[in-house]
Protein backbone atom coordinates (compact mmCIF):
# COMPACT_ATOMS: atom_id res chain seq x y z
CA UNK A 1 0.00 0.00 0.00
CA UNK A 2 1.27 3.47 -0.85
CA UNK A 3 0.02 6.73 0.66
CA UNK A 4 0.50 10.26 -0.68
CA UNK A 5 1.42 12.83 1.98
CA UNK A 6 2.78 16.39 2.01
CA UNK A 7 5.82 18.09 3.48
CA UNK A 8 7.89 21.27 3.41
CA UNK A 9 10.05 21.33 0.27
CA UNK A 10 13.14 22.48 2.19
CA UNK A 11 12.78 19.54 4.59
CA UNK A 12 12.49 17.24 1.58
CA UNK A 13 15.45 18.73 -0.29
CA UNK A 14 17.87 18.96 2.64
CA UNK A 15 16.75 16.90 5.60
CA UNK A 16 14.73 13.84 4.55
CA UNK A 17 16.42 10.78 5.99
CA UNK A 18 19.12 12.82 7.72
CA UNK A 19 17.36 15.00 10.30
CA UNK A 20 17.80 13.96 13.92
CA UNK A 21 14.32 13.21 15.23
CA UNK A 22 12.95 12.60 11.74
CA UNK A 23 10.75 14.65 9.44
CA UNK A 24 7.06 15.40 9.67
CA UNK A 25 4.69 14.55 6.82
CA UNK A 26 1.09 15.79 6.75
CA UNK A 27 -2.11 14.12 5.50
CA UNK A 28 -3.28 17.20 3.59
CA UNK A 29 -1.96 20.46 2.16
CA UNK A 30 -4.32 22.32 4.50
CA UNK A 31 -2.89 20.56 7.57
CA UNK A 32 0.66 21.33 6.44
CA UNK A 33 -0.16 25.01 5.94
CA UNK A 34 -1.83 25.15 9.37
CA UNK A 35 1.24 23.77 11.19
CA UNK A 36 4.17 25.16 9.19
CA UNK A 37 4.69 28.90 8.80
CA UNK A 38 7.51 28.49 6.27
CA UNK A 39 5.44 27.28 3.33
CA UNK A 40 5.31 30.64 1.51
CA UNK A 41 9.12 30.63 1.36
CA UNK A 42 9.82 26.88 1.18
CA UNK A 43 7.02 25.45 -0.91
CA UNK A 44 5.25 22.10 -0.65
CA UNK A 45 6.06 18.66 -2.07
CA UNK A 46 3.86 15.59 -2.31
CA UNK A 47 5.63 12.40 -1.24
CA UNK A 48 4.63 8.75 -1.18
CA UNK A 49 5.16 6.47 1.79
CA UNK A 50 5.16 2.76 1.08
CA UNK A 51 4.71 0.05 3.72
CA UNK A 52 7.48 -2.53 3.34
CA UNK A 53 7.38 -4.76 6.46
CA UNK A 54 7.07 -4.79 10.25
CA UNK A 55 10.61 -4.48 11.62
CA UNK A 56 9.73 -5.01 15.28
CA UNK A 57 6.40 -5.94 16.83
CA UNK A 58 5.10 -3.68 19.57
CA UNK A 59 2.92 -4.27 22.61
CA UNK A 60 0.14 -1.82 21.82
CA UNK A 61 -2.76 -3.55 23.57
CA UNK A 62 -1.00 -4.78 26.69
CA UNK A 63 -1.10 -8.41 25.59
CA UNK A 64 2.67 -8.90 25.80
CA UNK A 65 4.63 -10.04 28.85
CA UNK A 66 7.38 -7.52 28.18
CA UNK A 67 7.48 -4.25 26.27
CA UNK A 68 10.16 -4.34 23.51
CA UNK A 69 13.17 -2.06 24.13
CA UNK A 70 11.90 -1.06 27.58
Amino acid sequence: MMTELYMCRTDYDHELGAAMGGNVVYPSVEDLKLHRGCITECGIVAVRVEFVRVVEEGCLHGDCDEVPNA
